[in-house]
């Protein structure tokens, strides 16, 4: 009996535990930035497909064992949470360009928190004109770091590199959740899944940036002794929960998805950072805007994303190469099939109209001079021109 449960254990002890991590393909709408092209149709096109993929793999992982353990041990839904909306971006914006940001990191890992205040970063160029925007007035001058620029290296203010400003994408407004209701799921903790803030801002208690462990404030990821510090103690500093989640979870292996190209790239240089080293991008179930990748059309530029990738060691497959290779491995034969959810091919939906015909009466023309004016309406589609005749 005892050598029965030490079996057991060891069994448990050498599961592969794994995350499926989704960046969210949301319904939220894309504005023109700098002159590009209107990202809205790009969207449709490039995000909502990855929703098939996405339920099909979570619906197939559910009950994976005869003991009905899923394939997934949990899931890590990402969320963009602001406060703001987008017409706080766009006024904040101006005429800027281009943006600069000075940190003070007091609040994170690297800096524990000391005044009670979180994170908090500044545009530096606002702060040396004396006329910072938005929520730069409440975070105090040069957000409380040190106005000499010789001590923006320190361990608690960085000085970020120079980019182009633009508003967020995916802005929560009016305090929704973010998440397409096309998704399956999340169900909650109890189900294994998780719902974890990437971006948010000083008044959802310190700002964080893009990192899917860290706030992307000027961490070192190539530094093993600072990200060593940071997750020091199972993570108990860390902003995002992502660190704990997967470690109370003991996963091994983490699985990408989803519409995000320099976040999930920049995820999984964390990831490795801080030890992860089987790591599977889900080519069918990912897209992104690519901004920055080399390649004249989309497709080359997701090729050239996913060459990279192979490069820095990450393991590249489509859903059902997971599934085939999966059931290999267990002698499952579990079902698998895509079906894409209802929000698939909108923009095609025959549209229903309605004709609405505003009476038009004679004392309410105030445009015409004389009282026996004949009124004439000429139908033009979808207007109705007025024309006043003598």
């Amino acid at each position: 009996m005892i050598f029965s449960n030490i079996f057991l254990y060891l069994i448990h002890a050498n599961k592969q535990r794994r995350a499926l991590i989704i960046y969210n393909p949301t319904d939220s709408f894309f504005t023109e930035c700098f002159g590009e092209y209107n990202m809205k149709p790009i969207y449709e096109k490039s995000a909502d497909h990855l929703l098939g993929p996405i339920n099909a793999l979570r619906q197939w992982s559910r009950n994976f064992t005869k003991e009905g353990e899923s394939f997934f041990d949990i899931t890590i839904f990402t969320r963009i949470k602001y406060s703001a909306n987008r017409a706080g971006f766009i006024a904040h914006q101006r005429e800027k360009k281009q943006i600069r940001y000075l940190c003070n990191l007091e609040g994170t890992s690297l800096y524990p928190n000391i005044s009670g205040k979180g994170p908090r970063c500044c545009n530096v160029y606002d702060q040396d004109d004396k006329s910072p925007q938005g929520e730069d007035i409440f975070k105090g001058n040069f957000c409380g770091c040190p106005t000499h620029s010789i001590y923006w290296k320190s361990r608690q203010c960085r000085f970020l590199e120079e980019g182009l400003y633009w508003p967020y994408v995916s802005v929560v407004e009016h305090g929704g959740t973010n998440i397409t209701p096309y998704i399956d799921g999340p169900r909650g903790k109890q189900f294994g899944d998780h719902v974890v803030d990437i971006r948010f801002g000083y008044f959802e208690g310190g700002h964080a940036d893009g990192g899917l462990f860290f706030p992307h404030l000027g961490e070192d990821l190539d530094n093993p002794k600072e990200v060593e510090f940071m997750i020091r103690e199972d993570g108990k500093y860390l902003q995002k929960p992502t660190y704990k989640i997967l470690k109370e979870a003991n996963v091994t292996e983490l699985y990408f998805s989803g519409y995000s190209d320099w976040g999930i790239r920049h995820a999984i240089k964390e990831a490795q950072a801080v030890g992860y080293s089987n790591i599977t991008l889900i080519s069918d179930a990912f897209n992104g805007a690519m901004w920055d990748s080399v390649g004249i059309t989309h497709e080359e530029k997701i090729n050239y994303f996913l060459i990279t990738l192979q490069k820095h060691n990450v393991t590249v497959r489509t859903a059902k190469e997971i599934v085939e290779n999966a059931n290999l491995i267990t002698g499952q034969n579990k079902k698998f099939e895509i079906h894409q959810p209802p929000s698939i091919g909108r923009e095609n939906i025959e549209p229903k109209r309605a004709l609405i015909i505003l009476n038009v009466q004679d004392n309410l023309l105030s445009t015409c001079n004389n009282n026996k004016n004949i009124l004439k309406t000429l139908t033009d589609s979808h207007r109705i021109i007025i024309e006043c005749i003598s």
